[in-house]
């Protein structure tokens, strides 16, 4: 979307309407919003289908992978590059095939340049919920597109 078109539908100089969620941010363009949301949803497919270097090429260089389970809320938390985790996925001999629906997709999108994305999941395999958590999902706007910076989940097992 050029600036001025975007300038012509928030107003000149005017705000942008309100979220409809609580908090202070401000609501992200349509579009961005859809392409946030569908680019996120996408990426989990990517993993779910062991598609590891779209996974690399979705991703900003520098990107940080953290993760919090163990099936316990007080699980060990780790922290990894981009390229450390990737390598990881691309090491695991048997991967399994897994969805990741999302749901309860919350995106804030900053002056089209910075967003995050939170959204509950459930991971699925041969169509049963495994565990259950919460992605969260820093982007940043390069000019081939959004591109993930910082990826960040809570898995928990079901119970």
């Amino acid at each position: 979307m050029t600036m001025t078109r975007h300038m012509a539908r928030r107003g000149a100089g005017g705000p942008r309407s309100p979220r409809s969620r609580a908090g202070n941010s401000a609501q992200p363009p349509v579009e961005n919003a859809q392409t946030l949301r569908k680019g996120s949803s996408a990426f989990c497919s990517m993993l779910g289908d062991h598609q590891f270097d779209a996974v690399a090429d979705d991703s900003r260089q520098g990107i940080d992978s953290s993760s919090r389970g163990s099936g316990t809320a007080s699980g060990p938390t780790a922290f990894r590059r981009a390229d450390e985790w990737v390598a990881s996925l691309k090491k695991n001999p048997t991967p399994v095939t897994f969805r990741e629906p999302i749901t309860n997709v919350a995106v804030d999108d900053r002056r089209d340049r910075l967003a995050h994305v939170r959204a509950d999941f459930k991971v699925m395999r041969d169509g049963a919920a495994q565990s259950s958590g919460v992605d969260q999902f820093t982007l940043v706007r390069e000019p081939s597109g959004w591109k993930m910076a910082v990826v960040a989940y809570t898995s928990l097992p079901l119970g």
